[in-house]
């Protein structure tokens, strides 16, 4: 157990991962395509789930684990996981963002919603071709948070 008491989250198998940026994606996607903003809170709202109740509270983690099943083992075998922090730091940014579309289609700025849900699949799609946005202000912002703890923030 770490030395803060809380016991670490399980890290998130690639295929999980990559389930979860590719329904990302193929929502916002077909929520333009279709011109339907429900489409995008529905996808607000499963994303909502996991991130307050973590991976049991995910239907993209419990579909995927189920219908990749194979994969996932395949993947915990040979270590190939995300940090579940670093999944959850990412879902957060998509649900702040996703909201904030919810925020301007009600308030009737639909080109502004559909720019910030926009910018939410592109950020998914260049993750699924290798490089995470998230992960790297992640890193950064952890980066930072050490330079400010030990004194060398300049």
């Amino acid at each position: 157990m770490p030395v803060s008491g809380r016991r670490a989250a399980p890290a998130i198998p690639l295929p999980i991962v990559a389930l979860n940026r590719a329904t990302i994606v193929v929502s916002i996607v077909l929520g333009l395509t279709l011109r339907q903003p429900l489409v995008t809170t529905a996808l607000l709202v499963v994303l909502t789930a996991a991130l307050a109740l973590g991976p049991h509270g995910s239907l993209i983690f419990q579909v995927g684990s189920r219908l990749l099943r194979r994969q996932v083992a395949v993947s915990r075998e040979a270590g190939q996981t995300e940090e579940a922090v670093l999944m959850r730091f990412n879902n957060s940014i998509a649900v702040v963002m996703l909201a904030l579309a919810q925020v301007a289609f009600l308030v009737g700025q639909p080109f502004l919603g559909w720019l910030l849900a926009a910018a939410v699949a592109v950020a998914a799609t260049v993750a699924l071709a290798g490089f995470c946005v998230g992960g790297f202000v992640f890193f950064r912002l952890r980066m930072f948070q050490y330079r400010l703890r030990s004194g060398r923030a300049g």
